[in-house]
């Protein structure tokens, strides 16, 4: 994206889901984030768009697992909570609950609550001169109890990844 100074100004999208990780202290983060795309390699990337502010080492290391959470439909209250904070584009605690569960192959927190989810590892936050843009390598994809292993599916991008629920 390129930044107001090249001419281009910025648009303030919609939510499109939640970034989720752990923090080195242990405390489960969530980032809403504004785009996503998938780049296609043998090793499929996810890239996110993260509101023109990245959480800090001390937050986010560089390396560190997450997960983004897609928001589709009617969200439960207190997701729609946590989309309203007061400073967009800033990392949320998010606690521990019955609505955090375990991360199938990463260590990161998922919503119980949203129907689809990316596991991702090595993320890691790219210089851009708008919006932060965060980048991993895809482990899995997984919506209810069915997973979709990037090794699995040499065509990953012919599963339409990012369209099983409608986003686009």
């Amino acid at each position: 994206m390129r930044s107001a100074g090249d001419g281009w100004l910025p648009i303030d999208s919609p939510q499109v889901g939640l970034l989720t990780w752990y923090a080195p202290a242990g405390a489960a983060m969530a980032l809403v984030t504004s785009w996503l795309g998938i780049i296609d390699d043998a090793q499929p990337e996810l890239r996110a768009g993260c509101r023109s502010r990245t959480p800090g080492p001390e937050l986010f290391p560089s390396g560190a697992d997450f997960a983004v959470n897609l928001l589709v439909g009617t969200n439960p209250p207190a997701l729609g909570d946590l989309l309203q904070q007061p400073s967009p584009g800033c990392p949320v605690l998010i606690g521990a609950g019955p609505e955090l569960l375990p991360g199938r192959r990463v260590h990161a927190p998922l919503l119980a609550s949203c129907p689809l989810q990316i596991e991702c590892r090595y993320g890691r936050f790219l210089p851009r001169n708008w919006e932060a843009e965060l980048a991993g390598d895809i482990l899995l994809l997984q919506r209810g109890d069915l997973g979709f292993d990037p090794a699995d599916y040499p065509d990953f991008l012919a599963l339409h990844p990012l369209r099983l629920l409608g986003v686009r």
